[in-house]
């Protein structure tokens, strides 16, 4: 009797021993599959932001060069002496056929061309290709870079027009370097597939461009 309880004793204390140690084993791979699925989550997330990160900074900076880019183009038209002289003409009509003139020179990519007058009592002139949509519309759209480029500045923007994304190119008219502007001109240049095409390329990644409501 007593070498049977001893016998119970000792598997008693061996269970006693057992019980956490296999406790332990079979917790173990769960916590390391836990701490790996936990550390891969991590990982993969912080990749995604950088790679987020790295893409949005090359779409802008990609936007900035193609903007600068419109402007250098589009500047040799506002420095023109036939448009500066028809811009001190004050005549919307004259205005409006020489911007006429002018969107047939250049490509399709160009879709409207308005001058807006520094004075609010002179009417505004423009122009546009795709016959849809106003150009109180447009005018309304390009109004932030028209205000800016008033003061003497270019302006540029991303806007939606005609369910359309557009590059605003707004260049301030001056007759002299020094002098104030007597107005603006403005361009609507469409971002056309070729264009998402090289922002795609550039940043290798896929280019929506949605806006609210949209």
């Amino acid at each position: 009797m007593a070498n049977e309880s001893k016998k119970r004793r000792r598997i008693s204390f061996q269970t006693k021993v057992l019980l956490p140690v296999l406790g332990f084993l079979v917790l173990l791979p769960l916590i390391t599959v836990w701490i790996l699925d936990r550390h891969v989550k991590n990982t993969s997330r912080d990749e995604a932001i950088k790679t987020l990160t790295t893409v949005r900074a090359v779409f802008r900076n990609s936007l900035e060069f193609r903007e600068r880019s419109l402007e250098q183009q589009f500047r040799n038209m506002v420095n023109e002496p036939r448009f500066k002289a028809v811009s001190q003409l004050r005549d919307s009509a004259t205005m409006q056929a020489f911007l006429n003139d002018s969107l047939k020179e250049f490509g399709n990519e160009v879709q409207v061309i308005l001058f807006s007058p520094a004075e609010p009592a002179q009417a505004s002139s423009g122009v546009n290709r795709m016959g849809t949509g106003s150009l109180a519309e447009f005018k309304e759209c390009a109004q932030s870079n028209i205000d800016t480029a008033i003061e003497g500045s270019l302006g540029t923007s991303l806007a939606l027009f005609q369910q359309k994304a557009f590059n605003l190119v707004s260049i301030p008219v001056r007759i002299n370097e020094n002098t104030a502007p007597i107005g603006v001109l403005t361009l609507g240049l469409e971002l056309g597939q070729s264009a998402l095409n090289d922002l795609k390329s550039l940043t290798r990644a896929e280019v929506v461009i949605f806006s609210n409501g949209s």
